[in-house]
């Protein structure tokens, strides 16, 4: 167009004939009015698209407050949507909005003018962009499992005046249960929200459902895994007591002999072994009659100078590294998962991989938890949440995986480069299709990176199911944002539109 404009000028310039500039004026003339109308369209096609962002937005949101009903605070609640996401800097001026609820359906409009930048010669001054979008709540349900570093680190400030890492994270955990459960039935169970603390390790005690096993009773059930797994607690062996025996004794067994009355199981503080490969890093159910697929407890080997602390009471000793916070199974009771996010506590080191192997147990159908439903239930959506403030690391600690100072025959010699590989291992498994029924992705899972930096970014950032799953948070601000947009994620994977 331009090269023709040319040609025609400088074909005018040579002929000064009026046919010619008559004929420049019947060619420009109409191609400026063209490009004139091409512009204000093209703006009036980029307030639509802003607008209906803002209008889609509002109905997801209006569509998670059902309790939200009568027409004014209905209207004005979608103007507060539009208005957070339709900024003044739009082109468009918004003029109006609309909100109606119909039953389980949500329709939102609004209307926006946009100034005309040419049209205007022609005594169009404005063009109108109307926007509508319905929202249907479907009775689907929610499955959410936050799998949270409580290592020691996070007893640490990220910034000079800000609360503690584990203070913060209370806090924007339970913005995500808020969130979840607004304007759900105090006795419904359409959310269901899980947690899983972890450390070097994760523990279990009181809520697990392992056959054979007794809650209330675990020292006497412990007591029975010798008999079902006799080398489940090898890899844990006492050197100095196990030398020259044969077969040599499992850490449970020379445990059984210490300790007041003999029952330093007594003294389980309820985490676990990592199971041996591969089922540590999957969800098969444990079977009596696979050894390597059973559970087993969890006891930091002594030395020397820590022979007498374990003829003491507490247990602490070989309970070292063990969380305190425990597992909170899959509950549909807001008051208990509150309680159990309150609960944790910032001690010890990281072991990523065996908090989402865990993460994945208490949300998947199989045993040892079996509050989840089937893969394939195609009410229900299911979602982990895991979220660590720095690398892998259990060097110089004893962790699920055994002790952290040398060569380790289920992780390898580099015990913190084992643990990379277990969580890249675990990550890939959770996010296969379970079900086979149309090749989708049947747990979806976001992370957090909350104040680290260097390469445990890219693991988490790869643990996601999408790059836009994955939450780098430097702050506390950034970290309460985070777990928001994960809320608000979650919360439009219930709805359809």
């Amino acid at each position: 167009m331009v090269g023709i404009l040319c040609r025609l000028i400088r074909r005018w310039r040579r002929d000064e004939r009026g046919a010619v500039l008559i004929l420049f004026a019947l060619v420009v003339l109409p191609l400026l009015m063209i490009i004139a109308l091409v512009i204000d369209f093209s703006q009036s096609l980029v307030v639509k698209r802003q607008l209906t962002a803002a209008v889609d937005s509002a109905a997801l949101a209006l569509g998670s407050l059902p309790q939200i009903k009568e027409p004014g605070p209905l209207k004005a609640k979608a103007e507060e949507y539009i208005r957070a996401n339709y900024t003044a800097a739009a082109i468009g001026d918004l003029t109006g909005s609309t909100a109606v609820r119909n039953g389980d359906s949500v329709t939102v409009t609004a209307t926006a003018t946009v100034p005309t930048a040419f049209m205007g010669l022609a005594g169009v001054n404005s063009l109108t962009v109307n926007v509508s979008s319905t929202v249907v709540r479907r009775d689907t349900k929610l499955e959410v499992v936050m799998v949270l570093d409580n290592s020691g680190s996070m007893n640490d400030r990220p910034g000079v005046g800000e609360p503690a890492k584990i203070e913060s994270l209370r806090s924007a955990a339970n913005t995500l249960v808020d969130t979840l459960f607004t304007g759900i039935p105090a006795d419904s169970d359409r959310v269901k929200i899980g947690l899983v603390p972890f450390t070097g390790g994760v523990n279990v005690k009181d809520a697990y459902a392992v056959a054979g096993w007794d809650a209330p009773n675990p020292a006497p059930a412990l007591n029975q895994l010798d008999r079902v797994h006799p080398a489940a607690l090898n890899y844990a062996l006492f050197s100095d007591l196990d030398k020259g025996k044969t077969p040599p004794e499992s850490t449970w067994s020379v445990l059984g002999t210490m300790g007041t009355g003999g029952q330093i199981g007594t003294y389980w503080k309820g985490c676990l072994r990592s199971r041996a490969n591969p089922y540590d890093t999957d969800d098969t159910a444990p079977a009596p009659g696979n050894a390597d697929t059973l559970f087993s407890a969890y006891f930091n080997p002594y030395d020397g100078s820590r022979k007498n602390a374990y003829r003491g009471d507490t247990g602490d000793d070989q309970n070292f590294n063990c969380p305190a916070a425990r597992v909170q199974p899959l509950t549909s009771d807001k008051a208990v998962i509150q309680t159990a996010i309150k609960n944790m506590v910032a001690e010890g080191s990281t072991n990523i991989p065996e908090g989402l192997a865990w993460g994945w147990r208490v949300i998947s159908p199989t045993a040892p938890f079996t509050e989840g439903a089937p893969y394939s239930a195609p009410d229900t959506v299911k979602a982990i949440v895991v979220l660590s403030d720095g690398a892998n690391n259990v060097s110089g600690f004893f962790s699920s995986y055994g002790e952290g100072n040398r060569d380790n025959a289920q992780i390898g010699p580099s015990v913190n480069a084992g643990l990379d590989a277990k969580m890249n291992e675990v990550c890939t498994n959770i996010k296969k299709n379970w079900d086979d029924d149309d090749g989708d992705q049947d747990i979806v899972v976001y992370s957090i990176a909350f104040n680290v930096s260097g390469d445990i970014l890219n693991r988490m950032r790869d643990c996601a199911s999408e790059p836009k799953n994955f939450f780098n948070s430097p702050t506390a601000e950034s970290l309460e944002n985070a777990f928001a947009a994960i809320a608000a994620s979650l919360n439009q994977l219930r709805l359809t539109q």
